[in-house]
C-alpha cells in the first residue's frame, strides 16, 4: 500500500478539506438526531444560500456553483420534506422564488445550534487561542482580496493554438 504522506494527501487545502468534511458530517449528525433523519449534507449546503426573504432558483444555482438543473432537484428534495416552498417571482412569472416554510425555519435554527456545538468541540480540540488565529486568519484568506490572481502565461502554446498553426 502507498504511503499517504505524499504531496497529494499532506497539503494546506487538503486539510481545509478533510477539516470541512468532518466539520459538516458532525453537524449532520447533530441535526439527524434532533430530529431531521432524512436531512444530508447536501441538503444543509444548500439552505445556506437562501436568503431569509426568499431567492430566485437562478440565483441559488450560481451562489452554489452548480447548474440551475441540479438546484432544481435539490430543491425538490427539500420541498418535499416540507423546508421550503416556490411561489412565483412578482418581477418575472417564469421564475421561482425559494423560501423557508415555518419547518424550514425550525430546521434553520437547529442548523445552527448543531454549528455552534461543532465549533466548540473544535475550540475544545485545540484550545481558544488557535481557534481564534484559524477563523482570523481563514477570514483573511477567503472574505478579502479581489478574485485569484491570474495564472502565468504558459510559454508552451496551448491545443487551440497548435490547432490554429496547423491550419495556416
Amino acid at each position: 500500500m502507498a504511503s499517504r504522506s505524499d504531496w497529494r494527501h499532506d497539503n494546506t487545502g487538503r486539510l481545509l478539506f478533510d477539516s470541512t468534511r468532518r466539520f459538516q458530517e458532525r453537524a449532520l449528525a447533530i441535526v439527524n438526531r434532533q430530529g431531521y433523519p432524512d436531512m444530508r449534507i447536501a441538503h444543509m449546503a444548500t439552505t445556506r444560500h437562501i436568503d431569509l426573504g426568499g431567492t430566485r432558483i437562478a440565483d441559488l444555482a450560481v451562489r452554489a456553483g452548480v447548474t440551475k438543473q441540479s438546484m432544481g432537484e435539490m430543491i425538490d428534495q427539500l420541498e418535499s420534506m416540507g423546508f421550503v416552498a416556490r411561489s412565483a417571482d412578482g418581477a418575472d412569472k417564469r421564475a421561482k422564488i425559494v423560501t423557508f416554510t415555518p419547518r424550514g425555519r425550525k430546521l434553520l435554527d437547529t442548523i445552527r445550534k448543531a454549528v455552534a456545538a461543532c465549533e466548540r468541540d473544535l475550540i475544545a480540540r485545540i484550545g481558544d487561542t488557535a481557534g481564534r488565529k484559524l477563523r482570523n486568519a481563514l477570514t483573511f484568506y477567503c472574505r478579502t482580496g479581489e478574485g485569484f490572481p491570474e495564472p502565468p502565461a504558459s510559454k508552451k502554446p496551448g491545443r487551440a493554438r497548435k490547432a490554429a498553426g496547423r491550419k495556416r
